[in-house]
């Protein structure tokens, strides 16, 4: 059976993206200290919301935008559910939380699994309703 090109460019632009996280997150980062985060989850949430800190807002921002694309590309070849891009964004979101913590490169925090999650979530619904847009234009 016959791989089409479409699916073959997603697979291998899944793949880039991939890289580009871990690079982020684990591979570009100098290994010199860890901090374990998960006693204590929510943290920015609690210092943004009831300490008025704003700058937790960027940290927050930051974690959800850059795993939207993780959602947008899972679900371009239309072959997973919302539920397998919700899991596999947890794993992979906590696979990375968990190598920081092990290779001392980062901190490890309930706080990013959850904004990550949150934006492979979030990068499946803008698919969808774009993806929703346009066949009401193209009446399909």
């Amino acid at each position: 059976m016959k791989v089409p090109k479409k699916k073959i460019i997603v697979y291998i632009l899944f793949a880039a993206y991939c890289f580009v996280v871990l690079w982020l997150t684990l591979i570009g980062r100098k290994t010199s200290y860890a901090v374990n985060m998960l006693d204590s989850p929510f943290w920015e949430y609690k210092r943004l919301f009831i300490d008025g800190q704003i700058s937790m807002l960027h940290d927050i921002l930051l974690n959800i935008a850059m795993f939207i694309p993780f959602g947008i590309l899972m679900q371009l070849n239309r072959i997973v559910r919302f539920s397998f891009i919700l899991l596999s964004a947890l794993v992979f979101s906590t696979f990375i939380e968990f190598a920081q913590l092990t290779f001392k490169c980062g901190w490890c925090e309930i706080d990013d699994i959850f904004n990550n999650t949150l934006g492979a979530c979030l990068g499946y619904f803008i698919y969808k309703a774009f993806y929703m847009r346009i066949r009401k234009k193209m009446k399909i």
